[in-house]
């Protein structure tokens, strides 16, 4: 009689049994990688003219490379992201930290990559490199219909509110996707629908700026730089709210602050 064939499922790593490769270089290389290969879709995307496909390019870009590198760095590509993280236990301190320049390093490639495929034919100063901008106000020259007949106005303080909030409702999707111990697996695509979703919402108000790498990558590349402050307050505000809301109310019950059970 034959034996029944027995499938052997693959061991998960832990946590201790990672040695120093696992442990440091695959995360920090991975968070490399994915920053700036996520900067270069981000940023070339705009050359699409069409809010729903760069809002889709965006979040199936984040949902993409976040399910590749989640078990490997955490799939963070935000430096907002990694300190949200590192506020809430799911990133070790002194990972977090090699991560920070190494997101912004990946991003300013990733957008020197897109200035070099596409500046020769002046497409690349007409987008401004595809730098964070606020849109639909007039702050800056129309380079499609909908800014061309837009009337909207937002002032800078209502500008920055919306990074905000819609920076803290990413970031708080992330920790309670990716890092929450009530999740039975990791769930990158959720991270990336609310990118696209913030994306959609927002592009023509604040300009959905709420990734500091990609907006300072961009910046740097294009020479744009008005108004980029309004994209490290409300990133930075945003991560840290989330990072307490999750902390104090949110988390499970190896993180959280109140309302543990003994």
């Amino acid at each position: 009689m034959q034996k029944p064939i027995t499938i052997r499922k693959p061991k998960i790593e832990d946590e201790d049994d990672l040695n120093f490769w696992e442990r440091y270089v695959q995360p920090v290389f991975a968070e490399f990688c994915g920053t700036l290969l996520y900067t270069f879709v981000a940023c070339l995307s705009v050359t699409v003219n069409n809010l729903f496909a760069i809002g889709i390019v965006h979040g199936f870009g984040i949902a993409v490379l976040c399910t590749a590198f989640v078990k490997i760095s955490g799939g963070h590509f935000n430096p907002a992201v990694t300190v949200a993280s590192i506020l809430c236990g799911g990133t070790r301190l002194i990972v977090g930290l090699i991560y920070l320049p190494v997101q912004f390093i990946g991003a300013i490639l990733g957008s020197a990559f897109v200035k070099l495929v596409i500046h020769q034919w002046g497409s690349y100063e007409e987008i401004h490199g595809g730098a964070s901008m606020l849109r639909g106000n007039r702050r800056i020259d129309a380079f499609n219909e909908y800014q061309k007949t837009s009337t909207w106005q937002f002032g800078i303080h209502s500008v920055i509110i919306i990074e905000i909030i819609v920076s803290m409702a990413i970031y708080l999707c992330y920790l309670l996707s990716n890092i929450d111990d009530r999740q039975p697996i990791r769930a990158p695509l959720a991270y990336g629908m609310g990118v696209s979703a913030a994306v959609i919402a927002t592009y023509y108000t604040s300009g959905g700026g709420f990734n500091p790498a990609v907006s300072f990558a961009a910046a740097i590349c294009s020479g744009y730089w008005d108004d980029h402050y309004v994209y490290w307050a409300g990133p930075i505000v945003g991560c840290l709210l989330a990072a307490l809301v999750y902390r104090v109310i949110l988390g499970d019950r190896r993180k959280r602050i109140l309302g543990k059970v003994n």
